[in-house]
């Protein structure tokens, strides 16, 4: 994290500490506003706060475990949720015009990293044994590089290769895969206990771009999703994968989202995002904005 030379810096958290180095900006004589995008926190609560800490907006990706952020020095914010991060919009356009008309199969697609005391891996292994149809991957978690040591471009291909995908998170998050499903121009089957799906997408569009909710751990509901998935996608054909791109690649990119992150800290200098000194649910107070996460 090198100077910053601005007056306003959105930082992308991850679950990671990163308190260390915004101090040490702060220190060095950054006098502007920093403002912590938390793309993972739905997890590492400890970590998260600490570098919400140091920041001055905090932007969570999941409203649903925003009060974990919550502080009496920084202002917890609005949700700014995730989005397509791996390809910007000329690379994703020339990847999705590539392989418009090219083969996709039928099989359910799921590579998951299997981490072993997650109810998730438990459930994969019984959707890979009683669904035949099912592509399910379970992915050491100390082989994970398999994943992320891929190309852009192979990674791409990879999600166009399939005609629908599963969206199965750890903790009911909202997470990148499902927006790099859509933009590779997948339906998707996707676990209801999804609290921010409704936030990001209304239902009646879900069902528009062929996105079908089956209930957690339940294999005759996932059949029941995936078979009316296979018979959206195949209903919509080549209109219905540009239909998904395009959803993503105009409203859900990097690009919208720090768009977005720039709304917000606009109106929160406008007067137009009060800020308010409230408790939250476990009983601490904190600094939060009316137009912050629902709690």
């Amino acid at each position: 994290m090198g100077t910053f030379d601005a007056d306003i810096v959105i930082v992308a958290c991850h679950g990671f500490d990163i308190s260390g180095n915004l101090w040490q900006r702060r220190h060095g004589g950054f006098g502007g506003i920093i403002a912590s995008w938390h793309i993972d926190n739905h997890v590492q609560p400890a970590a998260n706060l600490s570098s919400a800490l140091a920041a001055d907006v905090l932007l969570p990706s999941h409203s649903q475990f925003s009060d974990a952020l919550g502080n009496p020095i920084s202002i917890l914010g609005p949700h700014l949720p995730l989005c397509a991060a791996q390809w910007s919009r000329g690379q994703a356009d020339r990847l999705a015009n590539a392989a418009l008309d090219g083969p996709r199969s039928d099989r359910l697609f799921g590579s998951f990293v299997a981490y072993e005391l997650s109810p998730r891996t438990q459930f994969l292994r019984q959707v890979a044994a009683a669904i035949p149809e099912a592509e399910i991957r379970l992915i050491p978690a100390s082989q994970r590089q398999q994943v992320t040591g891929k190309s852009k471009d192979v990674r791409f291909q990879e999600w166009a290769s399939y005609k629908t995908s599963i969206l199965l998170p750890v903790n009911r998050d909202l997470g990148f895969r499902f927006f790099d499903a859509l933009l590779a121009g997948e339906t998707v089957v996707a676990d209801e206990n999804i609290p921010d799906l409704d936030r990001v997408v209304p239902p009646a569009e879900q069902r528009r771009l062929g996105i079908i909710r089956f209930s957690p751990r339940d294999i005759d509901s996932l059949r029941r999703a995936m078979a009316e998935a296979r018979r959206i996608f195949d209903a919509g054909g080549r209109d219905g994968i540009w239909q998904r791109h395009q959803f993503v690649r105009q409203g859900h990119m990097v690009e919208n989202r720090i768009a977005g992150a720039i709304r917000h800290l606009r109106a929160l200098a406008e007067g137009k995002l009060p800020v308010r000194f409230d408790q939250l649910l476990d009983g601490r107070m904190a600094l939060t904005t009316a137009g912050g996460p629902p709690r």
